[in-house]
């Protein structure tokens, strides 16, 4: 592996406090365990959000207003700057995006550990935030650190990180990728969660191929006695892979060239006559029999489809996949992750099927709105969705392995509808 392609590769844990941990003492709790592991953050990133008022109130008034004026070292980072009253007000000091690398400002000596301790202290009170992340950036996890984090491939050039609906950060900052711990809250959810991202750089050195699982034990021997030492629960456990510019214009290539690879396989698919006799592709709103079957419920799906799907290697709740994973299954050839999703909508079937590795991920719908009268109904359905996996892997899974490559033994499978996974993160050059 060259040092132009090589794989930066984050674990991230996910930590719910609950209220063992008052919001206010975070970052002062979070601070005490880093001292006790001799470790130390190089610096620290923030965004203040506050709540959108349409009646705009007088600035000083406002929750950014008044950090401003106790604490300036922060107040001198809003955005965008001046005493106008926006519909959204924010103070951050989230890095440039440019030309596909971070823009990290320089070091402000006033950003202190302290200085964020008393001002999470006055959070949401009197600092009524409509929603705050607090980084503890740079973290030397395993000895030292790589001061640049690592970028999403959908961040375009921007004053400032923004994500797509134009907030200098997404809810829990999940584009944000580097050796830190991410403290996040959004107070509109009315919730006492306070969760906490631990994410460790577990790249391997330049020259070894895979990653050492002493590095991933290292890291959850961390979070374990962050647990412990604070209560809560470890919870989402995912990797995240991100890749140079090079490698990414070669992903962005296959995935364009495996979107019409999916269309032409659709196309085919439809072609076939199914034991439903309902077209692969057109099952909105489309029953398999004429005749309701008085008094018919829908069963509970996990455990119909339970029975519908073992035989094919799918396993409800994969030991082996994290997150939300419904029926899962690890291919025998790449090393891919495949999740079966069937729910109800009333008495109307809808199943999606995911693949994933470490380098793409693809979600297809199956069946969308099938009507269910009977268990004949069920039984028919069941049939057209073990024709359409097998399909699926005897024709998908070689084009995937042809365009992506096999996914490495060391990657952890996980599910799940939030940003990792799916997201391919870009390197800085």
């Amino acid at each position: 592996m060259t040092k132009q392609d090589q794989i930066r590769t984050f674990l991230s844990v996910t930590v719910d406090l609950k209220k063992q941990v008052p919001y206010q003492e975070t970052v002062k709790c979070l601070l005490e365990f880093l001292e006790e592991q001799g470790l130390a953050p190089g610096r620290m990133m923030f965004a203040f959000q506050d709540v959108p008022d349409t009646a705009a109130p007088v600035f000083a008034r406002t929750a950014t207003g008044k950090m401003g004026k106790a604490f300036p070292q922060i107040g001198k980072y809003l955005r965008p700057c001046g005493l106008a009253k926006p519909h959204i007000t924010t103070t951050s000091n989230f890095p440039a995006v440019k030309g596909l690398a971070y823009r990290i400002p320089e070091t402000d000596e006033e950003l202190t550990p302290e200085l964020f301790t008393a001002v999470t202290k006055k959070i949401p009170r009197p600092y009524s935030f409509y929603s705050a992340a607090v980084i503890l950036d740079s973290i030397p996890w395993f000895g030292n650190t790589n001061p640049v984090p690592a970028l999403s491939d959908l961040l375009a050039d921007a004053d400032c990180a923004l994500d797509s609906v134009g907030n200098n950060y997404s809810a829990d900052c999940t584009y944000y990728q580097s050796d830190c711990i991410v403290l996040d809250r959004r107070f509109d959810w009315g919730t006492s969660c306070n969760p906490v991202h631990l994410r460790f750089e577990v790249t391997p050195p330049s020259g070894m191929e895979g990653i050492s699982p002493n590095g991933l034990s290292r890291a959850d021997e961390i979070v374990c006695r962050f647990v412990k030492r604070y209560g809560g629960q470890a919870g989402l456990r995912q990797m995240v892979c991100c890749f140079s510019p090079e490698r990414m214009e070669r992903i962005c290539q296959a995935s364009m060239e495996m979107n019409r690879f999916l269309e032409e396989r659709s196309r085919e698919f439809g072609r076939l006559s199914m034991p439903s006799r309902i077209p692969y592709g057109m099952g909105a709103y489309l029953c398999a029999s004429e005749v309701e079957e008085a008094g018919f419920k829908v069963p509970p799906c996990s455990r119909f489809f339970k029975k519908v799907l073992e035989n094919m290697g799918y396993i409800w709740r994969h030991p082996d996949i994290g997150s939300l994973c419904d029926f899962g299954k690890i291919t025998e050839h790449g090393n891919f992750a495949l999740n079966v999703r069937p729910w109800f909508q009333k008495n109307h079937l809808q199943v999606a099927l995911d693949c994933a590795g470490y380098n793409f991920s693809i979600s297809q719908m199956l069946f969308r709105d099938r009507i269910c009268r009977s268990l004949r109904d069920l039984e028919l359905y069941a049939e057209d969705l073990k024709r359409i996996l097998c399909l699926w892997e005897e024709t998908v899974i070689p084009e995937i392995r042809r365009l992506f490559g096999d996914t490495p033994k060391w990657y952890i499978h996980s599910v799940s509808s939030d940003c990792y996974v799916g997201r391919v993160i870009r390197n800085q050059p």
